[in-house]
Formats: structure tokens, sequence, C-alpha cells
């Protein structure tokens, strides 16, 4: 069977216009989708990964406020402990307070300028007093109970005789020294 000119001719179009029409369905059609999809599935493994980090955030939500709570408590302790403020009015209060209940007389009561330290100010009290050795034991006990801290240091003690008007058998000069939060 032999084909005519024009009946190769055409076949020919026909084998040109197909191959055209599938060059450019791969290049204007096929390829294009193939980087769109590749694209997409990169973010759908992105957006995965970001719902997972989410769903473990929520997940995680209670046991989160639970541990802030647990550190807000902390922190309100740490800051009665060493406040941010000197509040001297207070301080002086809760001293004497201390002396009294202990039976604890001051002769003197001196507060001095705060000194700056690291991250903190120290507050140094110069006092002297007089009480019996039971009394002031039990009253430098209860400062180191406070929940604020204050440490007693450079404590002399000298003897008396103690007398019918006055039972104190110790005279007592020490710095009590308060702490305060400076960062």
């Amino acid at each position: 069977m032999k084909f005519s000119q024009e009946e190769l001719k055409a076949a020919g179009l026909i084998i040109v216009f197909i191959g055209v029409t599938i060059f450019a369905f791969i290049n204007y059609g096929y390829k294009p989708l193939q980087v769109k999809s590749a694209e997409l599935d990169k973010e759908i493994v992105v957006r995965t990964d970001e719902l997972k980090q989410i769903q473990d955030i929520v997940a995680n939500l209670e046991i989160r406020k639970s541990e802030v709570r647990k550190l807000r408590e902390e922190l309100s302790y740490v800051e009665t402990r060493l406040p941010k403020d000197v509040n001297m009015p207070e301080l002086i209060k809760t001293i004497t307070t201390l002396a009294q209940e202990n039976h604890v007389v001051f002769s003197t009561f001196i507060p001095s300028g705060p000194f700056r330290k690291d991250v903190y100010e120290e507050i140094p009290i110069t006092l002297s007093t007089k009480a019996t050795f039971h009394n002031f034991g039990k009253f430098l006990a209860a400062i180191g109970n406070l929940e604020r801290i204050l440490t007693p240091s450079g404590v002399q003690l000298s003897c008396l005789s103690p007398t019918k008007e006055d039972a104190s058998t110790i005279s007592a000069n020490m710095v009590i020294t308060a702490f305060v939060y400076k960062p």
C-alpha cells in the first residue's frame, strides 16, 4: 500500500501537531503543575510540623499553667525574704516587737544608709541592748526565724550584774543587716 504525497504530508502534519501538543502539554501544563505540587507538598510538611508543635503546646498547657502558678508562689516567697523596697518603718517595728516579746531593751537603735552590693543593698542597723543571756538568745533566734532575711553580725557581749530593778545579765552591741533586692 502506497501513500500519496498528500496523505504523507497530512500524516506528517498530524504527527507534528501531536508532537507539538505533547510538547506544549508537558512544558506548559504538566511541569508547572508538578512544580506547584512539590511546593504544596513542602508547605504541607511545614504546616504539619507547625500543627504538631501547637498540639504539643495545647497538650502541655495545664502543666505549664501549674508550673507558672508554682513559680509565682516561689517568687512571692523570695520577694518576702528579699524585698525590693527597704520599708524602714516596718523593719523597725518588726525588730522592736521581737525585742519586746523577748524582753530585750534597746539603748541605741541606729539605722545606716544602704550599701550597694552585686544585685542587692545592705542596710545595717546598729543596736545596743540589755537582756538576760537566755532572752537575748531567744531574740537572735526570733530574728533568724523571720521570713525576711536579717543577719546579726559583730555581736559583742559584756557581762552585767543583775539588780532588783534590772535583771539583765548581759549588754550586747551588734549590727543587724537587712537586705533589699536591687537588680
